[in-house]
């Protein structure tokens, strides 16, 4: 029960659609009384047992693995004409669903169901398409390179704001302002004078100010230095 139990969370994490992991398992189950993975003897020693875990996933885990979402559609159809043949009526989930069309009844309903698409993030996907595939870090060493590094990276678009309005303050006060006004003059200050430069380093402080608390970085190399991020 618990092995079956730490399968199923297995496949659940791995699925691009969590919630019918399960039809994928049942699937699965279906293929193991194929005579695909047929085996001759007993599970009696740890090498069998070895031996029969890996035709199961050479033969049918692997084979399966870039098919998870078609596994799944095609399960559920098969599913609906089972039912169906019980029962005349199709529920509209099965419409909804694009397990089936009527376009006499539903002509509109193809396009909510094309539009579906927009709330489902493509990006975590083909992540997960990508952790699935069998020996994915050789055939794809830069791919899976940048996918593991994606939390840094995404770090990059908030850079950019925070250097400019670094730039511009060097730019503007570097050897333009005394020792003295220096010492004392604070950002907030400069920021309520009412002039054309002021205007533009108040929409640039406040770009740097939305980067700076949305970037992710706990530190940032600089040479031989990796000095802390501190907010």
């Amino acid at each position: 029960r618990q092995h079956f139990d730490r399968d199923c969370a297995y496949m659940e994490g791995v699925s691009t659609e969590p919630e019918q992991y399960h039809i994928w398992i049942f699937k699965l189950i279906n293929h193991m009384f194929d005579n695909t993975i047929a085996t001759v003897g007993i599970l009696n020693t740890n090498e069998n047992v070895v031996k029969i875990e890996q035709s199961i996933e050479q033969r049918i885990i692997f084979p399966h693995v870039e098919s998870i979402i078609n596994e799944i559609g095609n399960y559920r159809k098969a599913y609906v004409d089972f039912v169906q043949k019980f029962d005349a009526e199709i529920s509209l989930s099965n419409y909804i669903d694009e397990l089936r069309q009527n376009d006499e009844r539903y002509p509109l309903l193809p396009y909510f169901n094309v539009s579906r698409i927009l709330t489902t993030n493509p990006l975590e996907e083909f992540r997960v398409k990508m952790q699935n595939l069998p020996f994915a870090d050789a055939i794809y060493p830069l791919t899976t390179f940048v996918l593991k590094r994606l939390n840094d990276y995404a770090n990059i678009r908030y850079l950019y704001p925070i250097m400019e309005f670094s730039k511009y303050l060097i730019s503007k006060y570097n050897h333009r302002i005394q020792r003295n006004d220096a010492a004392i003059l604070t950002i907030e200050e400069a920021l309520q004078k009412e002039d054309v430069d002021s205007q533009t380093m108040r929409v640039l402080c406040n770009q740097f100010i939305d980067a700076w608390y949305k970037i992710n970085l706990s530190s940032v190399r600089l040479g031989c230095q990796a000095p802390k991020f501190v907010r």
